[in-house]
């Protein structure tokens, strides 16, 4: 019987996000995949997405980004290669999913809450058409621990600064010799950093207060069918993250401060809610040692409502949002020929509804100055805006997809080919209620000088300015604009072919070289979040081809692992978000027609001893436009100077969230077991480059390079009378790095001072200390 290697040429997956605290004492003699379980993450300080995130903003692994989304903390924007899920709304699609046991999460809503009682966090790089939702960039998915045939219980307590405090209890009983349940509860609070001195204040900005719930069951009537019923609930309570005024137009200078700060006069004078819960059924029927078929049902729902101060107490923006969504997915597994062919064969359907509202306020200066004889001839002053809009929107999914693998009768048995085949069809539609205004004031300087001729080129300029900021104002007397109640229903379909094909040659004893063409797609659709013509215009599908060249190896009887991998992709027409001109916490969607982005992966994982390891993980990225009609337009609305052209600040220059290079080391030492434990030291170094948060190329708007420092010190393994006990010391952010995870510009302008920039800076220095109970 021919052994399949199908699982070693599929692209780089390590369930890294949980870091390592301790090893298995197989690790050298034993062959397995790089897997980290919960077993090694039992004593870690960081066990859930949602604590890393808060920790550090970066997960365990360099090419993966969890990106803060502003007005929130329930929802986390996740960048794989650059490419990311920004949206919650069922009219757009994502180019990352989010995944618990297998099923699509909807979106990223509640992506910052407890995931209660996880096993492992799985990540996929690249397109993925092999099982579930499509996916254009990749896929993280969480992994439940699922309930046995023994008595287990669990707790857990820690407390950190800031007034940290978490519990965790969970409990695994065998119900009877076919049906086995496991339960978690978990609880989670911690204030704010940011202080808020006003009165009207409901709390500090960060503060944070989470609850969450499993359940699952697990049927096992003979050796053939495996049952799993699952459900999960999470609650989230917050008051939004601090969103400070870096610097201000020199008009009104405000409270701008380029320094972390502690504490406020702003206040928020509502807190934020927001609750997810998920059903889960899973049937497996093994026919027989070669076939299986299984059957995914899943049905969510999740609701919330947010609101955040932006910069100064007189922008705010906020909504509601609440979808739901079902999915129904076969999948038949078998192998033939002496398991020389391996394949799976599937189809998927998925349905998606969401009500939505936003809502925003805003007021920012404007400062352009084209003439540098005349500065503030063409319009220096205030524009106030508010918007209120509601959405509804409908998103369809079908798809049927098969793999297979080849183990040909030549070089030994170890060469093997692997071919997909994905056709998926999208239907979306989508309608938008939209009332909106858009003021001027002016404050210095005249919107056109007076005594200039209607052809001279800076009254020209500055009419285009005027139009781009406040459409309609010119033809009201330059005052503003008003657009009530306008009712817009939209439509589309979509639907693609997905090919794959993979090569794969074992060059020596658990030594594998691979490469691999795959393409990527992501339907187009309508951006709930857009203004009213972007909207109703839509935007096209997004296709990827994927080019991969990689090997993973063992080394030194397991003592090194490697895993290397090079890419490139060839984007058409990659879906590009901008801020709205009218409205800055709008968000316009255009396609950009080329694209293509490269670049390289490494993991490493050498056990420099039986009580030391090193973790390395590198990632190089570069991503840029190649042609891309809709900014070349706006540039050639105006005559002259372009490039100083105060419209086109608005037209991706730069990619969001995709540094150039992003470095993870970690150094691990266990030292020997003792009568009072087993202690471990864990120090992690987490290094992200430059870059730029917003896809406006100005130097102002990049975020500085960051190193971050994390230490855990734990004692495991402690006897007790009944059961074990584990003690774990942790510090993140141990040196108190001064950083920003996101900068964006408020303002129009043709200089650094010509409109304010708000930014989120990240967690200061937190320490804690975690107690774990197992029996």
């Amino acid at each position: 019987m021919i052994k399949s290697n199908i699982s070693s040429i599929t692209p780089v997956i390590i369930s890294a996000l949980l870091p390592v605290t301790s090893f298995a004492e197989e690790v050298a003699s034993e062959p397995k995949s790089i897997t980290l379980t919960q077993e090694v993450a039992a004593i870690s300080s960081i066990n859930t997405i949602a604590e890393t995130v808060t920790a550090t903003n970066q997960t365990e692994i360099p090419e993966i980004n969890l990106a803060p989304l502003p007005t929130t903390k329930a929802n986390r924007a996740v960048f794989i290669r650059g490419f990311s899920s920004l949206d919650t709304q069922a009219t757009k699609n994502s180019a990352v999913t989010i995944n618990h046991d297998g099923v699509y999460m909807g979106r990223t809503v509640g992506l910052a809450a407890d995931v209660a009682d996880l096993e492992d966090v799985l990540y996929s790089r690249g397109p993925t058409t092999n099982s579930g939702r499509n996916a254009l960039a990749g896929n993280v998915n969480y992994v439940s621990v699922k309930p046995s045939d023994e008595f287990e219980l669990e707790q857990e307590f820690s407390a950190g600064s800031q007034n940290e405090l978490r519990s965790k209890t969970m409990i695994n009983i065998p119900l009877s010799d076919t049906l086995s349940g496991r339960f978690s509860i978990s609880s989670f609070t911690r204030d704010g950093a940011i202080t808020s001195t006003s009165e009207k204040a409901t709390g500090n900005f960060g503060d944070i207060d989470t609850s969450a719930f499993t359940g699952a069951l697990r049927w096992t009537p003979n050796e053939k069918l495996t049952v799993d019923y699952a459900y999960d609930y999470s609650d989230a309570d917050y008051i939004s993250p601090y969103i400070q005024l870096l610097a201000s137009d020199s008009l009104n200078p405000g409270d701008a401060n380029e320094d972390r700060q502690t504490s406020t006069d702003l206040y928020q004078e509502d807190s934020n809610d927001h609750t997810a819960q998920g059903h889960r059924l899973n049937f497996a029927w093994q026919f027989n040692e070669r076939t299986q078929f299984e059957s995914i049902s899943s049905y969510r729902m999740s609701d919330g409502n947010t609101e955040a101060v932006i910069g100064t107490q007189d922008s705010i923006a906020g909504g509601t949002l609440d979808v739901s969504q079902w999915s129904q997915e076969f999948r038949l597994s078998s192998s033939a020929v002496n398991d020389r062919i391996n394949f799976t064969l599937g189809t998927l359907y998925y349905s998606e509804d969401s009500d939505s509202t936003a809502y925003a306020e805003n007021s920012r200066f404007v400062n352009d100055t084209y003439d540098p004889n005349n500065k503030g001839q063409l319009y220096q002053g205030q524009q106030d805006s508010w918007f209120d809009t509601a959405t509804q929107g409908e998103l369809e999914n079908i798809a049927v997809y098969g793999e297979a693998s080849f183990i040909p009768a030549i070089l030994n048995n170890k060469f093997t080919i692997t071919t997909g085949l994905r056709q998926e069809w999208v239907n979306v539609d989508a309608n938008k209620q939209y009332d909106g205004e858009c003021l001027f004031n002016p404050t210095g300087g005249v919107i056109v000088n007076p005594n200039l001729p209607s052809n001279h080129p800076l009254k020209q300029q500055a009419g285009a300015i005027i139009t781009a900021l406040c459409p309609g104002a010119l033809n009201n007397g330059g005052a503003g604009n008003d657009i009530d109640d306008v009712y817009i229903e939209s439509s589309a379909s979509f639907q693609m072919l997905l090919p794959s094909i993979k090569l794969n040659y074992e060059i020596g004893r658990e030594k594998n070289v691979y490469t691999s063409v795959r393409k990527g797609w992501n339907p187009g659709g309508f951006n709930a979040l857009a203004g009213v013509e972007n909207f109703e215009s839509g935007f096209d599908e997004e296709t990827m081809m994927t080019y991969d060249l990689g090997f993973q190896g063992n080394f030194a009887n397991r003592a090194i692992q490697l895993n290397a991998v090079a890419f490139y992709n060839d984007i058409k027409n990659h879906q590009a978000n901008t801020s709205n001109r009218v409205h800055p916490t709008m968000v316009d969607t255009y396609n950009v027609q080329k694209a293509h982005s490269y670049g390289v992966d490494l993991d490493l994982f050498a056990f420099l001893s039986k009580n030391a390891m090193v973790k390395f993980n590198y990632s190089y990225l570069q991503m840029e436009y190649d042609e891309y009609t809709h900014r070349d337009e706006v540039k050639s609305r105006i005559n002259g100077e372009t490039d100083i052209n105060p419209i086109t600040r608005d037209v991706p220059d730069m990619i969001p969230q995709a540094p150039e290079q992003t470095i993870l080391t970690s150094f691990i030492y266990r030292f020997d077991k003792t009568d009072f434990g087993q202690p471990t030291v864990l120090l992690t170094n987490i290094y992200r480059g430059a870059f730029y948060s917003s896809n406006n190329g100005l130097d102002i708007l990049e975020n500085d390079s960051f190193s971050l420092i994390n230490l855990d010190l734990t004692l495991a393994e402690i006897p007790l009378k009944t059961g074990e006990l584990a003690v774990n010391l942790w510090a993140k952010n141990l040196f108190d790095e001064e950083y920003t995870l996101a900068k964006y510009g408020y303002g129009y302008g043709s200089e650094a001072t010509s409109g304010p920039v708000i930014g989120v800076f990240g967690p200061e220095r937190t320490f804690g200390i975690k107690l774990n109970y197992t029996f």
